[in-house]
């Protein structure tokens, strides 16, 4: 984490870091209140149903089949498309 706050300062880049307990679920994020002024935000980082077998697998047949639209082949929780990955 420190090195991706270093880079980002090294960068200029402004960031504002929140910090909250672990989530692996959806449910888990629902008594959990991040304040960012006037974003929403998208569960990018939690799978749906990631706590079951089914929902792991789920995520990881549409992960493995698009890889390559997925920035740094990290899973994120989004659509990939034929136009690019989420970095553009």
């Amino acid at each position: 984490m420190e090195q991706i706050l270093q880079i980002l300062t090294n960068l200029n880049i402004p960031f504002e870091m929140q910090e909250h307990k672990a989530i692996f679920s959806e449910e888990d994020s629902m008594d959990v209140e991040i304040l960012l002024e006037g974003m929403d935000v998208k569960n990018l980082f939690v799978m749906p149903n990631g706590l079951t077998e089914d929902g792991t697998k789920a995520a990881a047949d549409i992960y493995y089949s698009h890889l390559l639209f997925y920035p740094y082949q990290v899973y994120i929780n989004w659509t990939p498309k034929e136009e690019g990955n989420i970095l553009y």
